[in-house]
């Protein structure tokens, strides 16, 4: 059995030896993903011993990693807008940019008004972001599990929208929807059609 400071520090300097930019981070993320605490607790426990098939567990992952496997490859979450999604090989890793594209889009369908809502906090996103100071106060447009179905399958999510499209829509006077311009009320859908994680 090794402390945890030694084992993160040992971890630090093997991601330096091998050039990874973050080498801090990855190895507190990691260890954290391993011993199941986040970025704080590892530092409130530096003393605490790591079992030997905790650090197999490691070893393994700390390999993986310095091989160049990204981060969230290897732990097989990454958090992107306040909720945790599984990648791993084949699926690309969400960008935190990318939330800023949702924030512009959110935006724009709303007709150019900013929406309200608090960005959603996920443990593992909130612990990190807590942790590094990040985020902190950042007010984001709330997004409903109906918008982003992540946890469905394909299937059901296309032919739920191929009804809603099938649908004669609301009752109204004739005006823009008759020409063929879509109505204020009329439901919108966004496909984000690609090789990714479902965000």
């Amino acid at each position: 059995m090794i402390p945890l400071v030694e084992v993160l520090q040992r971890t630090t300097t093997f991601f330096e030896g091998r050039g990874i930019p973050s080498a801090r981070l990855d190895a507190q993320l990691l260890l954290g993903h391993v011993l199941q605490l986040d970025r704080v607790k590892l530092y409130l426990n530096f003393d605490r011993l790591v079992t030997e098939p905790e650090l197999e567990t490691l070893r393994g992952l700390v390999r993986r990693r310095g091989e160049r496997e990204p981060l969230a490859w290897v732990i097989g979450v990454k958090e992107f807008y306040g909720r945790d999604f599984i990648v791993g090989p084949g699926v690309l890793v969400p960008r935190p940019d990318t939330e800023t594209l949702i924030e512009v889009l959110l935006v724009e369908l709303a007709g150019g008004r900013k929406t309200g809502g608090v960005r959603p906090a996920s443990s593992a996103g909130a612990a990190a972001g807590a942790a590094a100071g990040a985020d902190a106060g950042v007010r984001r447009p709330a997004i409903q599990k109906k918008e982003l179905p992540w946890s469905a399958s394909a299937g059901p999510v296309a032919a739920e929208m191929a009804e809603l499209a099938a649908s004669p829509g609301p009752p109204g006077p004739p005006g823009p929807a008759a020409s063929g311009a879509p109505s204020p009320e009329a439901p919108l859908f966004v496909a984000d059609v690609g090789s990714g994680s479902g965000c």
